[in-house]
């Protein structure tokens, strides 16, 4: 059961680092690389990015 979770944690690491390049992002807050980022470090660069890539001037996507 363990190595399945490997695997698992292993594609989503890989996934986030692709879509974080996509964002054109490289490095996390701190100064580290995406490469060597921990999967929580990870995640939190990829909800940030996607949360900064929204386009707020377009008339679908204003909240208010």
């Amino acid at each position: 059961m363990g190595t399945l979770l490997d695997a698992v944690m292993l594609s989503k690491r890989y996934t986030a680092i692709k879509e974080l390049k996509y964002l054109n992002v490289t490095v996390t807050e701190t100064g580290k690389p995406i490469e060597e980022a921990n999967f929580d470090e990870l995640m939190y660069e990829w909800r940030k990015a996607a949360f900064l890539a929204v386009d707020v001037s377009s008339d679908s996507n204003k909240w208010f």
